[in-house]
């Protein structure tokens, strides 16, 4: 039986800071006795005590909350803050989760033994959700472990350290910073103030360690934030551009590039810190397995794989006869065997014939100089079925000079067709969305 990490995090760190934010600090100690008198509250409701949905902050409230679920044996439901009333309660019942009852004032039971089965559902994450329902992914609380683990054998992580909470709780990304934490003693720097940008947070509670996808590393860059503080930084969600990473290294941050995704918990392949310009994810971590498929398909499998999808109260497996997860990504392993990420299986469109690889034009378009995020989408064709547009975040708009210049490096039908600024409201987002831009793109929603 697995010891609950919390309990074995208390034994072993009692006074050192598990959460701090710009109110203060709590040690181990006092949040596993919050935790305790949280689970106790959540046994005395009226509820199944099977599955809890509810909207992660990232602040200290929510990190008790996610401890106390686990502790009663229960699955935490994080949902998106932004769903709108009606859609988080379609999705609660769909999910059949009871709400998370708000926190009252109980006092804590010291003697509270909790009921911990490493292998029933822990965590059920949505995931893919940009046409219809979401896809529900079930992990075991055994999985978040190994993948905790897996992260800290190449990033060390320790009493001391502080793991900035600044990805939501409702992506794995952000789910599993507490159980990093947790796992090595370290502190989970909390968010207060949801506004508040990473910059912000950064200056306020000085991490050593931050999780970013590459849009929120360029902003950091861009507004010159002191990142004096950051001993580590784990940046993936998607391919991060060369230029991004030369930026980086300019500046002396400690960077790791990084594959993952919802389906395995979390981190799937990092890089050791990073020295020079690189375009690889890194290599497989101990928990994980990773091969290439005959058509550039990557599969993973390991530890840290989920139980499967939740569909109809049945929790179906996602993987092959071999246990296999095929992921819908297409890589390959450079000559030190670390992966190269070519782009997603289901991007792929073909214009007069040709298959068009929008990762690849992307690739091409940000090795241009002052170019800082670019995006690829088809858009209907009479003559060739579909062509290729690009939207471009840059410094300047320079569409004539940047068609001469992909020329040299890419086939005629790669070419995009138009070069369209990057629309504010994709602004707003910290991963590009690729449905949004390519409604954009053929007129059914304005930039």
């Amino acid at each position: 039986m697995t010891e609950f990490p919390l309990s074995l995090a208390t034994s072993l760190y009692s006074e050192n800071i598990a959460y701090q934010d710009a109110n203060g600090f709590v040690t181990y100690a006092k949040l596993y006795e919050d935790v305790i008198a949280r689970a106790n509250q959540l046994n005395s409701t009226e509820t199944s005590n099977q599955r809890f949905a509810f909207c992660p902050r990232n602040d200290y409230t929510t990190l008790v909350d996610l401890w106390a679920i686990w502790l009663v044996g229960a699955a935490a439901c994080p949902l998106s803050h932004r769903y709108p009333d009606e859609r988080r309660q379609h999705i609660t019942t769909k999910l059949a989760a009871d709400w998370l009852p708000s926190p009252q004032p109980t006092p804590g039971n010291k003697t509270f033994a909790p009921s911990l089965d490493p292998d029933r559902p822990a965590t059920i994450i949505l995931s893919s959700g940009s046409t219809g329902d979401p896809k529900a992914i079930v992990h075991s609380l055994r999985a978040h472990i190994a993948s905790a683990k897996g992260s800290a054998s190449r990033i060390p992580l320790g009493p001391g350290d502080r793991w900035l909470w600044s990805l939501p709780a409702f992506h794995v990304g952000g789910l599993s910073i507490p159980i990093r934490c947790a796992n090595s003693g370290a502190t989970v720097c909390g968010v207060l103030d949801s506004e508040s940008s990473v910059g912000q947070l950064i200056a306020e509670s000085s991490p050593t360690h931050i999780s970013l996808v590459p849009t929120q590393l360029q902003r950091l860059l861009d507004h010159k934030s002191d990142l004096s503080s950051i001993e580590a930084a784990l940046v993936g969600g998607m391919a991060v551009p060369s230029s991004l990473i030369q930026l980086a290294l300019d500046r002396g941050i400690s960077i790791h590039t990084t594959y993952g995704m919802t389906e395995m918990a979390s981190q799937v392949t990092t890089t050791h810190r990073i020295e020079s310009v690189t375009p690889s994810s890194g290599t497989a971590l101990p928990h994980c397995e990773v091969r290439i498929s005959l058509d550039d398909e990557i599969m993973v499998r390991g530890e840290s794989l989920c139980l499967g999808v939740l569909r109809n109260g049945t929790i179906d497996s996602v993987v092959n006869e071999e246990g296999w997860f095929a992921t819908r990504d297409r890589g390959r392993f450079d000559d030190q065997e670390s992966l190269v990420l070519l782009g997603r299986v289901d991007n792929m469109f073909i214009s007069g014939g040709e298959n068009i690889h929008p990762e690849a034009i992307e690739r091409a378009i940000l090795n241009l100089p002052q170019i800082k995020q670019a995006v690829v989408v088809p858009v209907d064709d009479p003559e060739f079925g579909a062509r290729p547009v690009a939207f471009v975040d840059a410094l300047v708009m320079e569409p004539e000079k940047w068609d001469a210049e992909l020329r040299l490096v890419l086939a005629g039908f790669e070419i995009p067709k138009r070069f369209h600024p990057w629309p504010d409201e994709a602004m707003l987002a910290i991963k590009p969305d690729r449905k949004l831009l390519r409604e954009i793109a053929i007129g059914n929603r304005k930039p």
